[in-house]
């Protein structure tokens, strides 16, 4: 989901900055600096943590990416290690496959425990195979046993009045760290097959966030719906909270498929920082999946400071979404919710957006919303305060072409700063078609290079690429504070 909601914050964050309207290709290479292997992997260990003997954890997903001018040939990715029989290749999307320059795949691997005790094991990546070099993946994970008496159970009724095509999966997940969690022996699925009623059982005691996730409905998602208008609602994010007590039932936990309500925009509403005494909007587009309509009975606000925002115009409540002979890529009708923020005192505030629809009666769909008041004073950045020298290899776009931007940066204030540097490229229209980008914290006085880029398309007729400096540690963790001029190359 990751990858998915990710494009989605790049496209808003630039409309701040600029007119766009269409879609792009997220390349978020922090990796593009490293001079010597030609890829890199998402991380380099990772701990599955507690999971039941005979069950399967959630699918965790790893990608590669190719931080190269060259393509790179992916010759095979296999287990290594005393328990490599407990973890499992659920998904491979790369294996014997080739990565474009500044392209990824991902693979998804799963923690199977046969046996008590902590299990340790290393996937093996080889490429090029002319002259074979590894990278290698640290796994670990601990088996323990089911002991009923400590466990819980959940129960619910799955009701799909759509037919097979849009039949699906129960997916839970861990409430306070988002991880989720195996509740099936075949890690292939990743969770119960339901329709009808439903029973999970020996579940340790916690919070949990439960949701069905309709296969057919996600690939709609992915294929006919630009990712870059659309987040699902009907996820972790918005799920809502429940809780398992050891020796337990927890009932009514029911769902009807689908549940196909849709927002636009990122995970949370974040207005960012707005002066105290101002206000600030933003529209959430609403729609529904077709042939799949979603009434919508009520839009409420709550929260600790729900009073600080409002909603200003409201064109859903009481109406029935459907997307009537939509094409796609094309966006349906603007129906949504027109929010605003306005801070009364400095600090955090945050308050949630209540949905309830028809196909989804006995919970609210959650849309979080986040803001920042802030006292007006002048800004905590000045261009003077930083130095900033960009170069190009290549004196203009040349189609086809891996273009790297490498920028140096001075800090001049007498403190150390986070920096990031995105490079866009905009087609004919104005449209931002790719985009890379690079942070570092640069320390008082200090200079760093920071480099991002990207393969150029065959065609650069009329295509310009901008070079943005912000301040922030990433796309999702700036103020959209300028650092610099924009550069241009055309």
């Amino acid at each position: 989901m990751t990858r998915r909601f990710l494009s989605v914050l790049i496209a808003i964050v630039f409309t701040l900055s600029m007119m766009l309207c269409g879609t792009g290709t997220v390349l978020a290479d922090e990796n593009l600096d490293t001079p010597n292997a030609p890829i890199v992997v998402s991380e380099e260990q990772h701990d599955f943590g507690l999971q039941d003997i005979g069950r399967s954890s959630g699918p965790y997903m790893f990608t590669i990416r190719n931080i190269s001018s060259q393509p790179v040939k992916i010759s095979s990715i296999e287990f290594s290690g005393e328990h490599s029989s407990d973890f499992v290749k659920v998904n491979d999307y790369i294996s014997k496959g080739t990565i474009e320059p500044g392209q990824y795949r991902e693979f998804f691997v799963a923690f199977s425990p046969t046996s008590e005790g902590r299990k340790t094991a290393d996937i093996i990546i080889t490429y090029d195979e002319t002259d074979p070099k590894t990278v290698t993946i640290s796994l670990s994970g601990t088996g323990i046993p089911i002991i009923p008496e400590e466990r819980g159970t959940i129960k619910g009724v799955i009701k799909n009045q759509y037919g097979e095509d849009y039949n699906g999966t129960l997916l839970l997940y861990d409430a306070e760290t988002g991880k989720r969690i195996g509740i099936s022996s075949d890690p292939k699925i990743g969770g119960l097959i339901a329709e009808g009623e439903y029973t999970i059982e020996n579940i340790l005691p916690g919070r949990y966030k439960l949701y069905y996730e309709s296969p057919y409905i996600k690939y709609i998602y992915q294929v006919y719906i630009p990712n870059i208008w659309y987040n699902d609602a009907n996820s972790f994010e918005s799920a809502t909270e429940i809780e398992v007590i050891a020796g337990n039932v927890t009932e009514g936990i029911d769902f009807t498929v689908p549940v196909p309500l849709l927002l636009t925009g990122i995970k949370d509403q974040n207005f960012g920082k707005v002066e105290v005494g101002s206000s600030k909007e933003i529209f959430i587009r609403i729609g529904s999946l077709e042939g799949a309509p979603n009434y919508i009975d009520s839009v409420t606000l709550a929260g600790p400071d729900k009073d600080q925002f409002s909603i200003i115009n409201d064109t859903i409540t009481g109406q029935e979404l459907g997307i009537t002979g939509q094409q796609p890529g094309i966006p349906p009708t603007e129906k949504g919710l027109t929010i605003a923020f306005t801070p009364t005192s400095p600090g955090k505030k945050t308050a949630e957006i209540q949905i309830i629809h028809n196909n989804r009666v006995n919970w609210p769909v959650i849309i979080v919303l986040e803001g920042t008041g802030v006292d007006s004073e002048p800004s905590k950045y000045d261009m003077r305060q930083y130095g900033v020298l960009p170069e190009f290899n290549m004196d203009s776009l040349q189609s086809g072409k891996m273009l790297n931007a490498e920028v140096n940066v001075t800090n001049f204030t007498n403190a150390q700063e986070a920096v990031l540097v995105i490079v866009a490229l905009y087609d004919e229209d104005n449209r931002m078609v790719n985009v890379s980008y690079i942070s570092k914290e640069i320390g008082a006085g200090l200079t760093e290079k920071l480099r991002a880029g990207f393969k150029l398309p065959d065609d650069t007729k009329n295509h310009k690429v901008r070079v943005f400096v912000w301040d922030g540690r990433s796309i999702t963790e700036t103020n959209m504070q300028a650092l610099s001029d924009v550069f241009e190359l055309k």
